[in-house]
């Protein structure tokens, strides 16, 4: 498991704070991506829709990819989506 953190000057950017991601490596080419979730979001998911790691808490499988570059790719995407909108 790998755990991508928004880096500060992207969290200084935004209007909204940018999520976390963890990604989950499954099989040689399988790779699984978990976001990262805030207290407050909490209600609005059941006990089967996340997964904690190490003390955080998150929204199970938003994405499925073939490499770890292709997963790395998707959470840019999200964070440049997230930076647009600021």
């Amino acid at each position: 498991m790998k755990y991508i953190e928004a880096s500060p000057e992207l969290i200084r950017k935004s209007l909204t704070k940018p999520s976390n991601y963890l990604i989950e490596k499954v099989k040689k080419d399988r790779y699984i991506l978990h976001r990262e979730i805030e207290e407050d979001e909490m209600n609005n998911y059941n006990r089967k829709q996340i997964i904690k790691y190490k003390g955080k808490t998150f929204e199970k499988r938003i994405g499925e990819y073939p490499t770890e570059w292709k997963a790395y790719d998707a959470i840019h995407l999200y964070w440049d989506d997230v930076n647009k909108k600021a």
